[in-house]
């Protein structure tokens, strides 16, 4: 998820870690995080980039992250 995060290609990752399938690499590691969403949004529209998101807060984040 860091490769991938990190602006690495999706085909490297998958050699990288031995996946035959494309769509595995996809399934289990290329997800698109709260964060990364928020970061694609402030590029599009920088107005709203300081703008501290409600998200931020650490109870928020935890149910965003739990499985509960």
């Amino acid at each position: 998820m860091d490769l991938y995060r990190n602006g690495i290609p999706l085909p490297y990752i998958m050699e990288l870690l031995g996946h035959e399938s494309e769509a595995t690499t996809k399934t289990f590691y290329a997800f698109a995080t709260v964060d990364m969403l928020h970061d694609a949004i402030a590029k599009s529209n920088p107005e709203i980039a300081n703008d501290m998101p409600q998200w931020k807060t650490q109870e928020i984040l935890s149910r965003l992250y739990s499985f509960d």
